[in-house]
């Protein structure tokens, strides 16, 4: 932790619980104290807002475009969701992975259940799927390619958000027949 003496980095002052903290934030120059208050993603796991999603094994032999993962944050859920992680491994060929927003959905695709971290913990608002129908991706966010296989997974920190209402997709380009491994971690914020 910085010398709160010797601001030249921001401070994080956090309560017992580590659930919430409170910022100094400085330029270098001047500090100011920062009104909101900030929540901490390990204050999501002990409170039971944090998931995990995971698609294991699934083969494609196709070396198109296809849409590979997609998550729904349904009208008026009251929460905002957190894409905090991405984790994927392929067995062998080189995959361009795509992220978009708000595709235009024929058919979701199959049910993926959502864990939450907390054992004890609520449900996911959020609707999970893998492999839907969609006739438009969307607004592209963000690509990635990569040549990693499943000695070697891409971990991406992607802290993207996904409103009420909206809708995200992951879509996967291999170039030849491979099976794909899949983990994504968020969290759901009031």
């Amino acid at each position: 932790m910085p010398d709160i003496n010797d601001l030249t980095q921001n401070v994080n002052i956090w309560d017992e619980a580590k659930a919430k903290a409170v910022s100094i934030i400085t330029d270098g120059l001047t500090e100011r104290l920062a009104v909101e208050t900030v929540l901490n993603n390990d204050s999501n796991i002990v409170t039971g807002h944090q998931y995990s999603v995971v698609i294991d094994a699934l083969s494609i032999g196709t070396s198109s475009q296809i849409p590979f993962f997609l998550i729904k944050n349904p009208l008026a859920s009251g929460k905002v969701i957190k894409i905090l992680e991405f984790i994927y491994s392929t067995t062998a060929s080189p995959t361009t992975i795509r992220f978009y927003r708000d595709p235009t959905i024929i058919t979701n695709g199959t049910g993926l259940t959502p864990t939450n971290f907390l054992k004890s913990g609520i449900a996911s608002v959020a609707t999970t799927f893998r492999t839907p129908t969609i006739s438009a991706n969307g607004t592209l966010l963000r690509n990635i390619y990569t040549e990693l296989n499943t000695n070697n997974p891409l971990i991406v920190q992607l802290n993207h958000i996904v409103q009420e209402n909206e809708n995200f997709l992951v879509t996967l380009q291999a170039q030849s027949f491979t099976t794909h491994y899949l983990t994504v971690i968020y969290t759901e914020l009031e």
